[in-house]
């Protein structure tokens, strides 16, 4: 299986999520892969956990998002699998982020969800969203963000309770992707490229000068 949609590094294993045949992990650096979806019904894996602040999980813990079956979570390394849905109401769940010791999930429907207790059981946080397809998770400062497919961006202020739009300057409000690096703030925006800002999402500017 050769579509790579996730890669992650925990402990001495690195996991490659793929669409068609599950995790895959490898300890010699991708010498030698081998299959670990011991529990999961899943073969199509969108995320592997984006971490966009720290990581206060134990090494043994990964967790893995499929695009039908929503989170799963391995306390051994990736060896066997268990799902972890209980409150999660779109199992089509597109990214996962991990914040310190807390999870956020963004879904294709359903928007964002919020897990405290390493997956056990999550909330729905969508005050303020006005698109529910999340695609991606970024941390700045004490600033959350989400990107939606045609909605745009959207901030936070108090970890995910209440959400904004941040869309002034951005050429197009489909966006896949976010970035931090410092105090600014990327955007890879629909077909316009990127999109940076520096003032926590209140102004965007493209930046695809070649």
């Amino acid at each position: 299986y050769l579509s790579i949609k996730a890669l992650a590094a925990s402990g001495s294993r690195i996991y490659a999520g793929t669409r068609g045949g599950g995790v895959f992990s490898t300890v010699d650096n991708g010498n030698t892969w081998a299959e670990t979806n011991l529990g999961m019904s899943a073969v199509n894996i969108n995320s592997l956990g984006k971490v966009i602040s720290n990581n206060s999980f134990p090494s043994n813990i990964i967790f893995a998002v499929s695009g039908y079956t929503g989170i799963y979570r391995s306390t051994d390394e990736g060896d066997s699998w268990t799902p972890v849905n209980n409150g999660v109401t779109d199992l089509y769940a597109n990214v996962l982020a991990i914040d310190s010791n807390q999870l956020f999930l963004g879904t294709t429907t359903g928007g964002v969800f919020r897990s405290s207790d390493t997956g056990a059981s999550w909330n729905p946080i969508n005050a303020g969203i006005t698109n529910f397809k999340i695609t991606d998770f970024a941390r700045c400062s004490n600033h959350l963000f989400v990107s939606t497919w045609n909605g745009g961006v959207f901030h936070s202020l108090d970890n995910g309770n209440n959400w904004s739009a941040v869309n002034n300057g951005l050429p197009d409000l489909i966006v896949r992707a976010l970035g931090v690096k410092g105090n600014a703030v990327f955007a890879g925006v629909g077909i316009s490229g990127v999109a940076i800002s520096t003032d926590y999402g209140s102004s965007w500017s493209s930046i695809n000068n070649n």
